[in-house]
């Protein structure tokens, strides 16, 4: 395994750490109106640079709770980040790392904050210097209405800077979230064989055969305490559902598996040696989850 490689997921390691983060009650009105401003500066930038909007999506979110929240935020400001530096120039930035102990709302709007920040940068670059307007308070929404605002705001961000999500990102959260499982199964039968490789898969592949793992995690997350996010599919469409959706997928799964295992005490191990292509297509990928979905089949039958 490259030096690279083994950086990269050390890094992802660290930002889906779970240990000893729990989550509070938080005020899911105050964080609504936070994203809904947030999302308003990214509308002036989007109407600016002539940028149209992207398809819409074709699921809706349910089960989300303030965990979810934090770490969709935390990849928000990567993306509002890497904007800044592709409009303004400003230095790569990580986000706040999750708290020692439970997530609350201050949490949330200080990566929310620093995210406007970001983006505060995009616009000064592009002349921009009319303020939004203030948000009305709506203390009818849930966290499954942040989350899917945060994940809309992130999609449109990518859309319009014209950013690409490499599909080696997606197979690192993958083999990470595959490292967290094996850890809670038996050594002999912790790391499966890869199944065998299909070629000619695309984003909706991958995205299906991640979706199935959430389903798969669903009960034993039930039995440990773990709300695992649930998706329902509203409409269909030709295009159906992209790398970038494929991407946010296999962040929600890592994050869930992640809060999963440190629940059952799963054992820490190295990370398995599966091979990393050079060139990593959907069909690697597609191939790699294959694996996950093994391990959570065998985790279901312990």
């Amino acid at each position: 395994m490259s030096k690279r490689l083994l950086s990269s997921l050390l890094c992802l390691a660290a930002v889906f750490m779970v240990a000893n983060v729990r989550s509070a009650e938080i005020n899911v009105g105050e964080l609504f109106k936070s994203v809904t401003e947030l999302r308003a500066e990214v509308e002036q930038i989007r109407t600016v640079m002539g940028e149209p909007l992207p398809p819409s999506r074709e699921y809706r979110i349910h089960d989300a709770v303030p965990r979810h929240v934090f770490y969709q935020a935390q990849t928000l400001f990567r993306k509002a980040n890497q904007f800044a530096q592709q409009i303004a120039g400003v230095s790569r930035q990580a986000p706040k790392l999750a708290p020692e102990g439970s997530i609350e709302s201050d949490d949330v709007l200080q990566v929310l904050n620093d995210s406007r920040e970001q983006l505060g940068f995009v616009k000064a670059a592009l002349g921009i210097t009319e303020p939004v307007a203030e948000a009305k308070l709506d203390r009818r929404k849930r966290s499954s209405d942040v989350l899917y605002e945060l994940i809309e705001t992130g999609r449109v961000i990518n859309f319009i800077s014209g950013r690409t999500v490499a599909w080696t990102s997606i197979y690192d959260r993958v083999l990470l979230a595959i490292t967290y499982v094996g850890g809670a199964l038996p050594e002999e039968s912790r790391f499966p064989a890869l199944p065998a490789f299909e070629s000619g898969k695309f984003p909706q592949d991958v995205f299906g055969r991640l979706q199935q793992c959430m389903e798969l995690s669903r009960s034993l997350a039930a039995e440990h305490g773990v709300a695992v996010l649930r998706l329902e599919s509203i409409r269909a469409s030709e295009v159906g559902p992209t790398v970038i959706e494929a991407m946010d997928m296999a962040t929600l799964v890592l994050s869930d598996l992640a809060e999963l295992t440190y629940e059952m005490e799963a054992e820490d191990v190295p990370l398995p040696e599966y091979p990393h292509p050079s060139r990593v297509f959907p069909s690697h990928v597609y191939q790699l989850v294959g694996v996950l979905q093994a391990q959570l089949e065998m985790l279901a039958e312990t």
